[in-house]
């Protein structure tokens, strides 16, 4: 009667963990899915964006701080490639789960294992180059401004969002703007770099620094990317959890399924083990 009662509560604990895995797999799965399908309309988007520039250029202009169309094909690229990995491994833990396939569960593991490591280089690479990768941002916000830079363009629309939302001018501050492309030897601001007293049309230009915000925008947007951040390591130490989950429970699994088709050894194994405990 107590091995029936023991057998029943490790088949009723396997059960659960099947049960659990394939739940876990099954919304990583639609994830992978969900992934896969933006990619790739991504993809086909650029492609299409790319063939009606000549019919839409009085619509579509290159000067836009958006990603541009080469940005969009390689963002579509990571997302399907991503989107491919994570179905095919979602799906081998979810099918070998649910039939309890040896080689199906191993796989998983081994899949989930490198992705697991693949997370912690990218984490650590994050880390090292966090400093290069500000810098970047510094020369690409400074390219926008000096070469980027026309009136009544997307580029100025989202740098007039920038300056009113952040109550800033520039990257390190308002001589950003000085002599750039757009106004070649004049040392003007956009009229959204103007403090909020200084109620007039043209204020960028008045030449008074004293009308104008005087902080760069750059700290405040990285703190805005710094707060992202924190949600994002957020997601992904959850999404560490789950796949150390995933790695024990396909390891029980898998054992459980050796189990049930050579009994005898862990019998064997078992009475051994109690023997020499004696």
């Amino acid at each position: 009667m107590a091995k029936s009662t023991s057998t029943t509560k490790s088949t009723g604990g396997i059960a659960c963990v099947r049960v659990t895995l394939v739940a876990f797999n099954l919304i990583t799965l639609l994830a992978g899915v969900a992934m896969l399908a933006i990619g790739l309309l991504l993809f086909f988007a650029s492609h299409v964006e790319s063939s009606s520039l000549d019919v839409l250029e009085n619509v579509a202009t290159e000067e836009t701080i958006l990603p541009n169309n080469r940005e969009f094909k390689g963002l579509s690229i990571v997302l399907i490639c991503l989107g491919t990995l994570v179905s095919f491994v979602s799906f081998l833990g979810c099918f070998g789960a649910c039939i309890n396939g040896k080689c199906l569960l191993v796989t998983y593991l081994i899949c989930v294992a490198v992705i697991l490591s693949l997370q912690f280089l990218v984490s650590v690479f994050a880390i090292v180059y966090r400093q290069p990768m500000s810098r970047t941002l510094r020369e690409e916000l400074m390219q926008y401004i000096r070469q980027e830079y026309r009136p009544n363009t997307e580029v100025a629309r989202t740098w007039e969002v920038m300056h009113q939302m952040f109550g800033c001018c520039g990257v390190d501050g308002f001589s950003d703007w000085f002599e750039i492309d757009a106004w070649p030897a004049e040392k003007w601001v956009p009229d959204s770099c103007c403090i909020e007293s200084a109620n007039m049309t043209g204020c960028g230009q008045v030449l008074d620094p004293n009308l104008w915000n005087r902080q760069g925008c750059l700290g405040s947007l990285q703190l805005v990317m710094m707060e992202k951040l924190h949600y994002l390591a957020s997601a992904i130490v959850t999404l560490v959890f789950l796949q150390l989950y995933g790695i024990i429970a396909s390891t029980l699994l898998f054992y459980h399924a050796k189990e049930e088709k050579n009994p005898s050894s862990y019998k064997t194994y078992s009475y051994e083990l109690a023997r020499r405990s004696k």
